[in-house]
């Protein structure tokens, strides 16, 4: 027994896709929102800070009290740079 196939007609053998109009418009609908984000984050976040270093330290003095002669302490302070350009520290001098 042999199968029997329907002939359907085909324009070029090319099979015919029908469009779905409803897929269609979400498609556009998600490329139209990628575009509005996309513009949206260029125009409105802040590309870079403007102006010059500005140090932001998370203190300005510690006091070590009493210490032995000849005894290690240390302290770390924190430092921030909250201005738009680069800090650099060139030197610091233990007081």
């Amino acid at each position: 027994m042999s199968k029997s196939r329907k002939k359907t007609k085909n324009h070029g053998n090319r099979e015919r896709h029908t469009r779905n109009p409803g897929m269609t418009r979400w498609i556009y609908l998600c490329l139209a929102l990628a575009v509005v984000i996309a513009t949206g984050s260029i125009i409105f976040l802040p590309h870079s800070k403007a102006g010059p270093p500005k140090i932001s330290l998370s203190e300005t003095f510690w006091n070590f009290g009493r210490a032995p002669q000849h005894s290690n302490v240390s302290h770390t302070f924190w430092i921030k740079n909250i201005g738009g350009d680069t800090l650099r520290i060139i030197e610091v001098k233990p007081g």
